[in-house]
């Protein structure tokens, strides 16, 4: 599954292979420390 939540990505034209076919790389380790960063939303 593509996508998040009740965005699946099913239609063609949302996923357009010239920019999305690519390869992604996830680099970690000593020398590339990783790290997650979230957004802080205030409470309403």
């Amino acid at each position: 599954m593509r996508g998040n939540g009740i965005s699946v990505h099913t239609d063609e034209r949302d996923r357009d292979p010239d920019v999305y076919d690519g390869r992604t790389t996830l680099v970690s380790g000593d020398e590339h420390p990783s790290y997650l960063l979230l957004p802080v939303i205030p409470a309403a």
